[in-house]
């Protein structure tokens, strides 16, 4: 395990160990926090997507230029 998942698991068990109420305003907090909510989306679009075949970078640019959009 690494520093960072050790420091994750410490979180998540100190998360768990707090009474309804307060995990609820820890996460009403974290919910109305704009960075965090991008994060979440970001994180959400990528478990969507980890069966998708992935490409070349220089491929998508390609397509992207040949559809006008960059």
């Amino acid at each position: 395990m690494t520093k960072t998942e050790a420091t994750a698991e410490i979180f998540l068990l100190a998360f768990h160990s707090l009474p309804r109420p307060q995990r609820s305003a820890v996460v009403s907090r974290l919910l109305a926090d704009p960075e965090f909510g991008k994060d979440l989306i970001d994180i959400a679009l990528m478990a969507q997507r980890e069966d998708e075949p992935s490409r070349p970078y220089e491929e998508f640019v390609q397509e992207l230029q040949l559809e006008g959009r960059l």
